[in-house]
This record gives structure tokens, sequence and C-alpha cells, in this order.
């Protein structure tokens, strides 16, 4: 396998294996790093935290303190409310998801009514157990 080269914000280059992923290159760095890292910003292009990387370039470790961090973080729980929200309401049909400086918000639309405020403790548990499942095979 090739090996890739990174450029990282200072100006320092590291060599990596082909397929290495972003977790590995911020642990490399410091164990601090890691595990505030969740994603890896390779040449402009966001990539997520485990997805193997096959091409080097200008490397940033995106972290969960940064602004895009949280936008990182707003979009995962985006999609993690969805994942719960399709189990638990098997005929919803979804509309946009979007994530901002303001927090996330998932539109949907039930055939019968609307997602009611009496659901989202439900919600949320379903959350939690989709979250550990992802978390299982993201980590």
């Amino acid at each position: 396998m090739a090996d890739l080269s990174f450029e990282f914000p200072d100006g320092s280059i590291k060599e990596f294996a082909d397929a290495v992923v972003g977790e590995d290159i911020a642990k490399s760095i410091s164990i601090s790093l890691a595990k505030k890292a969740v994603a890896a910003k390779v040449d402009g292009k966001l990539h997520s935290i485990n997805e193997p990387l096959h091409k080097g370039g200008k490397l940033e470790i995106v972290t969960k303190d940064s602004v895009e961090g949280l936008t990182v973080l707003r979009q995962t729980a985006a999609q993690i409310l969805k994942m719960a929200i399709a189990q638990d309401f098997k005929n919803i049909q979804f509309g946009e998801s979007v994530a901002d400086v303001d927090g996330f918000y998932v539109d949907t639309d039930k055939p019968d009514t609307q997602i009611t405020v009496d659901e989202l403790d439900g919600l949320a548990d379903s959350m939690k157990k989709s979250f550990q499942i992802t978390w299982k095979s993201i980590r």
C-alpha cells in the first residue's frame, strides 16, 4: 500500500498508510485531540472520523468544541433522530433535516397527525438505543 502524506495546519507533514482513519491520525498527535475529534477535513472536504482515507492533502482534525465540529455533531444527532422516528413510526414521511448554529430539526409528516410532546420521551429512548448501535459501529 502506498503511503499518504498529510500536511497539518502548522505546516508539518506526516506519512500514514493508505486507508488510515482520522481518529488514528489524531491519536498520533495526542490522545486528548483524538477524544475531541469528530471529523477529519482533507483539502477542505469533511470525512467521518472513522472513514478510511485514500488520498493525502492538507489535513485538519475537526473537534467538538469548534463551530464546524458542533455542526457535525448536530447533523449526526439529526440522523440519529431520523433513525429513531423511522423505527417508532413506520409510516412516517420525512421532509428536510437542518443543522445550523441554532441547533437542528427534522421535518416529519405522519399521515394521521404530527409527533406530539407526549411521544418525545419514547423518541429520546429510541435515540439512545440508536446512538449506542451507531457508536459501536464507528468506534
